[in-house]
């Protein structure tokens, strides 16, 4: 049978190896040796055993307290990401196509869905990255001290520290490639457009951890959430966070969409929004919690947190390595196999912030925090 396949697909496409139009609509499986190159099966299981990793931190953290907070998050990211990712595939047949058009496609990975185009680990990525940044944040306990707005922004930062590390590096292995075309995809940092680090990076999780906390870890820890509810909370949290979503992105899509858009000014609103998160979050990550406690910070969750994230650090390192010698000598910013190549600086950067974190909540472990309201 075969799929939807527009021209920009196909292009795309054909630069990643030609991906076929005539997958299986439902799904695929394939061998690790039968892959593109070797990255594409450590990157996968990096992020399918991360997802794992943090529910099943949930569910044990669940079971010994009775509080199913943190198993509401991972839920919540994954129905977000299973209610995001498919229009961005599929623009003309969920009646976007007039605004929208492909931006990306995903390389075959040993499990995909929707005719090859979501791979599993994508959909593992949300949860496992969300969670993470979720938990260091929590470990660090900025949300009892400063509130689930300022919360939610250090949550974003945090998982974009994370996932540009990543982001930055999957062209130039051809885990996907993106359509240069696409007004929405200018302007570009390497081979990452700057609309993928704001709106993917930081705001999405922003917004999915601010109404978890809103909607369901407050409620929680006020012992004011059933079963009934935290299920039906769950799905609210994903619903009102693609809802959000285009609002608090409205700045960004009216210049990627305006009849000529302005690359200048574009670059301008976007690193501008980089430096005012990171302005916000560091000084609340950093600040130490001297006043009088009144809650103990679970041991579980730094250990949870130190472990997944040493663990994605630590394999990224590799697959960096890995990627030196064709990153060095590329030329205009691609390497000799053709791949674009990201931002090597930016990823070493974002990649220091995390090993910060990871410090700081190592430094921290077991300290107790004092709680604020909202």
């Amino acid at each position: 049978m075969s799929g939807p396949c527009d021209a920009a697909f196909r292009t795309m496409a054909e630069r990643l190896g030609g991906i076929s139009c005539d997958a299986d609509p439902v799904g695929t499986v394939r061998a690790p040796w039968n892959l593109d190159n070797w990255t594409l099966p450590v990157v996968e299981t990096l992020m399918i055993g991360g997802a794992l990793f943090a529910l099943v931190h949930a569910v044990r953290l669940w079971r010994r307290s009775g509080n199913p907070a943190a198993l509401a998050f991972w839920g919540a990211a994954v129905a977000f990401v299973l209610i995001l990712e498919p229009p961005l595939y599929f623009p003309r047949q969920f009646g976007i196509g007039e605004h929208l058009d492909v931006l990306f496609v995903h390389n075959v990975f040993g499990v995909q869905f929707l005719y090859d185009r979501m791979p599993l680990y994508i959909v593992a990525l949300y949860p496992a990255s969300f969670y993470l940044a979720c938990s260091l944040v929590s470990a660090l306990g900025v949300f009892q001290r400063h509130g689930r707005v300022l919360g939610a922004v250090c949550v974003g930062f945090v998982n974009h520290c994370f996932y540009e590390i990543f982001d930055h590096l999957g062209p130039q292995l051809r885990w996907w490639a993106w359509n240069t075309d696409a007004a929405v995809n200018g302007p570009m940092l390497g081979s990452v457009p700057l609309v993928s680090t704001v709106i993917f990076g930081i705001i999405a999780p922003g917004l999915l951890a601010f109404w978890w906390r809103l909607l369901i870890a407050e409620p929680a820890e006020r012992g004011a959430l059933g079963g009934g509810r935290t299920a039906a909370g769950t799905v609210a949290v994903a619903v009102l966070t693609t809802l959000s979503l285009p609002v608090l992105s409205a700045p960004v899509s009216y210049l990627t969409l305006a009849g000529n858009p302005n690359d200048t000014v574009m670059s301008v609103v976007l690193y501008a929004a980089v430096v005012v998160v990171g302005a916000v979050a560091l000084p609340a990550l950093a600040r130490r919690a001297d006043t009088a406690p009144a809650v103990t910070g679970d041991p579980s969750a730094h250990r949870y947190a130190l472990l997944h994230g040493g663990v994605y650090l630590a394999v990224f390192a590799v697959l960096w390595a890995a990627s030196l010698p064709d990153l060095l000598a590329a030329e205009h910013g691609v390497t000799g196999n053709g791949n674009p190549v990201g931002n090597p600086f930016y990823a070493a950067g974002c990649a220091v912030v995390c090993g910060w974190v990871l410090v700081l909540v190592r430094a921290r472990a077991g300290r107790p925090v004092a709680p604020v309201a909202g």
